[in-house]
């Protein structure tokens, strides 16, 4: 195809340059190439210079574009990693208006034009090629500047040969090694805070600047591209020049929430400061001597060199940096100082071989990735150049390892179930199986060290390599742009791509600028429409349009026509309404607050699972015209107004504090649960019921909140405890209250119930653990005779656990580690009297040990903890305890590993949300038969429940069932009970009925099920006149048995 709009090329001197960019004429993007560039004299003679004898001063070229517009470049060749960019645009200006001044560097954006430089013809630009495959930039008016406040603002184009896939929410690398715009202080924040991203639809992108030197605009900055293309390029800007703006980086929105470190290791000194929200940040650790340089030169930008001999960084032993039973993904940027022999570790978090992982460079340069989930040995390093390694783990199907954005290697792990994890700390540099055995110290530098809790898949790895290795390849800058004489429309509200807005919202508002202050016409349509306007003739200024009738869950459209009378700026924004709000449990409460519960922290769905909610304080909950100050009024209940179960350990009503035990039904592992915390009934009485909390097949829970006398159980067993001998009641626990015990002869006396001892049966004893000082033997618990019949659980060697118990015996004892540390740890044992005896500290798995053949494990004497009682007290503990509780089940490993997540650090366990009062829309509440209740009778001849509506608006409302027993309806009801007549009943059957309200604005559906009685047992003999039913406990028989004679004794 030949451009008929470019005229002719005008050299003011000679030049010799590769120069690759877009044309937009006519509404096409056309990308082509020029390789060389030769002087042209009046009399069409051609000369072609050298490259190396080219005067920066002297690279001066002039383009005629048509008759009406001239472009200027010079210094157009600059080589980043061998891509041509072009450095500067001198000019853009129009024939029919005063020339530009050469030095203003600046294309204005009113008046600039697209064009391109043929690769075949020389001096000439005809025969352009669509298909020619270049890296090239795009100047286009149509995008819409992002605010008035940003005066100047550059294109960035991500090349989609370099995106191995279509990717959501990438972490792009920028890299500009200088910038003449952004080292000018008169344009650009000497500290960069008004550097900013959008998309080309001006929608504002989270970045992170990793470093911005204001001297010569060097810039490494992190961006999140919510799209990012395989198939075509992606365009962003790049907005700067806001002399007043605060900063504008996001560093936390950068990284998606699976990533649970970012450790870009640019700090020269102190701390690495993690970039995710987690906040797992590092420092340096080590033996004698550490030696570790932060002052590295990185592969991206500074590193953390090795010397081999000793030092790592430590970045604590957060179970998020581990597998788990999940998914995961390590990432670094390594290169070996030398190929020596030995083992090199990159990163470690373990403390034997059967618990944690370690992935390290073997003494053969073979890249080995080690851990119960497989040991992945694929590919290796055997020179000194930086190379991109990761690992994934994909739970339901493989290991893989990649080196430089290849796989080199991968392994079936979907049938190794067993838990990655360790209470070691997590470290790169050097393995550290406890805390003074450090070994297989790196040799060479890191840089970008990351840990996901995904397996992120092989494009996401390649892309990744590529955007960090061929920065120049991967993206290209465009030349400078200045906000001049185009209408500019910014600041939409809602936000552009807003969710959960409300459907009462009455109205559309948007800020139009113009910097020249030309009047303005503009229109606004909406769709699925919901109204329009329009106006002429306007300033700048804020506008609004009129909106109604919007519905829930519905995406929403708008688009802002706007004209000068010269240019033409038309945008568009969209924003979806929030979802059908959630029920009202009980409208006689006013106020509820939404606790969302974070999935990542349950490694599978749990039942009935006690969920600690941790609030430090709450305004709310401490004004006593909200909440009673004894907290009666505080309740709970899940997404569906069904209220839950709870137990409050300590609320404190003039600061709002509140710490409770709440049961959840179905914790869920896939999605966040949400529950609701309801308050503001001053009269109602306690809504608490301590009991229900606590699954039947917990013996004892004790919380150790009491500050003297008995300590109660929260089960329905009693298992008070009596402290005896000066117990220290007024500790600081890790959750509230706690024991803490001198080591002299004072313990915690629980009686002699046989719950408190596994007999035959499964068993798990959980309790938290903190020692101030250590001796030879301390009993934490024990239910244990003189004999050394029954069981007790001890630390020994002065810093590990041992649990011990006879007949067996069994003794299962930590396999590494130490707990000597004066830290809080959770402790945890579970004996499957079918498997294995595992024990856990802080939710990893330490050891385990076959106790299938194991006969009963019982005592005659009481079950004590602090110490141990046989005939005396024996072995006490220096230290304290929290949160003692025994089950006569097997708490599996992710029940574990959630209750550490959730006591250990309840407040990214669940977040909290703004209060919400009662709203004006009908609620449904008080349904009769109650949801889910069972054992229904036949006789059932109603459904009843109650309307409420807070503005007292009428309603219309619809009832249905299923399998049909009846419906029913009404219109224009007010607040009231209601309900529908049913009949022809089946035994042993679930119903399920549903309740449709509205009020004109608000639609609410609620769904309630019911189960029917089950038929009656046949009657064995019209002789006899009673009978009574006899229910034999399952659980205390050991298989199906046939024939057997059961002894039955009232």
């Amino acid at each position: 195809m030949k451009n008929e709009n470019v005229k002719d090329i005008k050299l003011k001197k000679k030049i010799m340059s590769t120069l690759v960019i877009i044309i937009l004429i006519a509404g096409m993007f056309i990308p082509v190439a020029s390789s060389t560039i030769e002087k042209t004299e009046e009399n069409e003679q051609t000369n072609t210079y050298p490259e190396d004898s080219l005067d920066e001063n002297d690279d001066l070229i002039e383009l005629s574009i048509n008759e009406k517009f001239i472009i200027r470049f010079i210094e157009i060749f600059e080589n980043i990693k061998n891509n041509p960019l072009i450095k500067k645009i001198i000019s853009i200006f129009s024939k029919d208006i005063p020339e530009i001044n050469d030095s203003s560097s600046k294309i204005n954006q009113n008046e600039k034009k697209d064009f391109v430089l043929d690769e075949n013809e020389g001096s000439s630009l005809d025969n352009i090629d669509h298909n020619d495959n270049f890296p090239f930039f795009t100047l286009d008016l149509s995008d819409p500047w992002w605010h008035v406040d940003w005066e100047f603002r550059k294109q960035i184009n991500i090349s989609h040969t370099q995106v191995d896939a279509n990717l959501v929410n990438f972490p792009v690398l920028i890299t500009i090694s200088s910038d003449d715009n952004l080292s000018d202080t008169g344009q650009c924040q000497v500290d960069g805070d008004d550097i900013a991203f959008t998309d080309v639809g001006g929608n504002q992108l989270s970045h992170e600047i990793e470093l911005f030197n204001s001297g010569t605009g060097e810039l490494l900055a992190w961006v999140k591209v919510p799209s990012l293309s395989g198939s075509v390029n992606t365009s962003l800007y790049l907005y700067y020049g806001n002399p007043s703006a605060v900063s504008q980086e996001d560093v936390n929105g950068v990284w998606d929430s699976d990533f649970t470190l970012v450790q870009h290791l640019n700090e020269t000194s102190g701390t690495h400061f993690d970039s995710t929200s987690y906040g797992n940040d590092g420092t340096l650790g080590g033996g004698t001597y550490i030696n570790v340089s932060q002052t590295a030169v990185g592969m991206i930008d500074g590193a953390d060199s090795f010397n081999g001999t000793d030092g790592h960084v430590d970045c604590g032993t957060s179970s998020d940096l581990e597998p788990g039973t999940g998914d995961f993904t390590f990432e670094a940027w390594v290169k070996r100082a030398s190929i020596t022999n030995g083992y090199n570790a990159i990163v470690a978090k373990r403390h034997s071989n059967s618990a944690g992982f370690i992935w390290w460079l073997t003494d053969t340069n073979g890249l080995r990735f080690f851990s119960v989930a497989g040991n992945l040995q694929y590919g290796s390093i055997a020179d000194t150049n930086w190379h991109h390694i990761a690992v994934t783990l994909d739970r339901d199907g493989y290991g893989v390892v990649y080196k430089d954005g290849v796989s080199v290697g991968s392994l079936d792990i979907s049938g190794n179930t067993g838990s990655v994890s360790s209470p070691r700390l997590f470290s790169f540099g050097q393995q550290t199986q406890s805390a003074s055995a450090f070994n297989q110290p790196f040799n060479g530098t890191i840089d970008e060290v990351r840990v996901s809790k995904t397996p992120r898949d092989s494009s996401w790895i390649k892309t990744e390599y590529n955007n960090h290795q061929y920065p120049g390849l991967f993206h290209n800058k465009g030349p400078e742009e200045v906000q001049l004489g185009v209408p500019i429309v910014s600041l939409p509200i809602p936000v552009n791509y807003a969710t959960d807005v409300s459907i009462l919202l009455t109205q559309l508002t948007f800020n139009l600028s113009h910097k020249d202050g030309t009047s303005m016409d503009y229109s606004v349509e909406t769709s699925p429409s919901i109204g329009s306007g329009s106006d002429t003739g306007v300033g700048n200024g804020t506008k609004t349009v009129s909106v109604s009738g919007l519905s829930n869950s519905t995406v929403y459209t708008w688009f802002v026509n706007v004209t000068d009378g010269t240019h033409d700026v038309n945008i568009t924004y969209t924003f979806t309404t929030e979802d059908i709000p959630d029920p009202w449990w009980n409208p006689s409460w006013e106020y509820r607050k939404p606790i969302s519960i974070d999935h990542t922290k349950v490694d599978e769905n749990l039942t009935d699972f006690p969920i600690l909610i941790k609030l430090p304080s709450d305004t709310d909950l401490a004004n006593d015209l909200k909440c009673q100050n004894n907290g009666n009024d505080i309740a709970f209940a899940d997404n569906e107004g069904n209220k839950l179960n709870h137990e409050i350990e300590l609320f404190n009503g003039a600061t709002g504090e509140l710490i409770a035990w709440v049961k959840i039904p179905e914790l869920n592992s896939i999605e966040d649960e949400i529950l609701y915390l309801y308050y503001g009934n001053l009269t109602v009485s306690s809504q608490q019921n301590p009991t229900n909390v606590w699954d039947t097949n917990y013996t004892l829970i004790q919380h150790l909140n009491e500050t003297s006398g008995t300590q109660y159980d929260s089960t329905v067993n009693d298992n008070d405890g009596s402290p005896q001998n000066g117990v220290n009641q007024s500790g600081i626990g890790l959750i509230d209250g706690c024991d803490t015990f001198d080591f002299d002869d004072d313990y915690v006396d629980c009686g002699y119930d046989s719950g408190l001892e596994p007999g035959t049966g499964d068993f798990t004893i959980e309790v938290w653990v903190k020692i101030i000082a250590f001796g030879t033997w301390h009993s934490i618990l024990s239910k244990r005779t003189g004999s050394d019949t029954g069981y007790a659980f001890w630390i020994e060697n002065e810093d590990q656990f041992r649990f011990y118990s006879n007949p067996g015996p069994i003794t299962i004892n930590m396999q590494a580690g130490s707990i000597a540390d004066s830290n809080w740890h959770y402790a945890v044992v579970t004996l499957d009297r079918d498997g294995n005896a595992v024990m856990y500290v802080d939710g990893s798995v330490v050891s385990t040990l076959d106790i299938s053949t194991t006969n009963a494990i019982t005592s005659t004497q009481l079950f004590a903890f602090g110490a141990q009682y046989t005939t005396s007290v024996q072995q006490p503990i220096n230290g304290s305890l929290d949160e003692v509780r025994l089950s006569q089940t097997v708490r599996n490993i992710s029940w574990i590993k959630a209750c550490y997540n959730n006591q250990n650090d309840p407040s990214n366990f669940h977040t909290i949300e703004p209060e919400e009062p009662l709203p004006a829309f009908p609620i449904v509440s008080n349904p009769s038969p109650a949801n889910s209740v069972i054992d229904v009778s036949l006789s059932l001849s109603q459904l009843n429940f109650t309307l409420s509506h807070k503005a007292a608006s009428t309603m219309d409302y619809w009832i249905e069932t299923s399998p049909s027993i009846g419906s029913g309806s009404d219109t224009g009801v007010g607040n009231g009970t209601y309900g529908v007549s049913v009949s022809g009943l089946a035994y042993d059957t679930v119903y399920s009925w549903f309740v449709n309200v509205t009020d004109g604005i608000y639609d609410i559906n609620m769904t309630y099920t019911f189960t029917t009685e089950q038929a009656p047992i046949p009657w064995w003999d019209n002789e006899w006149a009673y009978r009574r039913q006899i229910n034999v406990d399952h659980t205390l028989v050991d298989g199906d048995l046939t024939g057997f004679p059961v002894l039955v004794s009232f």
